[in-house]
């Protein structure tokens, strides 16, 4: 995971830390890339159970994703926001 503090010029190096990362700490919410969680539950239905448990932040009923502009990143793309009071709980 990389910290990313918002609005924030970054070097050449910490781009290189972002494109790298698996994701991100953003005001003390994790955001995590897409083929990253997929890579770690490539079941589908592994997925599904995750989202059915409130692990996701979800804003819109028909993803769990999460569109974020992170500087050093490419365009606007999409990202698992996981709820970790939901992880707590369930540790």
């Amino acid at each position: 995971m990389c910290a990313v503090t918002p609005r924030k010029k970054v070097s050449e190096q910490e781009v290189e830390q972002r494109q790298n990362a698996d994701g991100f700490i953003i005001d003390r919410v994790t955001y995590v890339k897409q083929d990253r969680l997929k890579a770690w539950f490539p079941d589908k239905s592994s997925r599904i159970v995750l989202r059915q448990t409130g692990v996701f932040h979800a804003t819109r009923p028909d993803t769990s994703t999460v569109s974020k502009k992170i500087a050093g990143i490419a365009g606007k793309p999409r990202y698992y926001s996981i709820n970790a009071s939901v992880l707590e709980r369930s540790a």
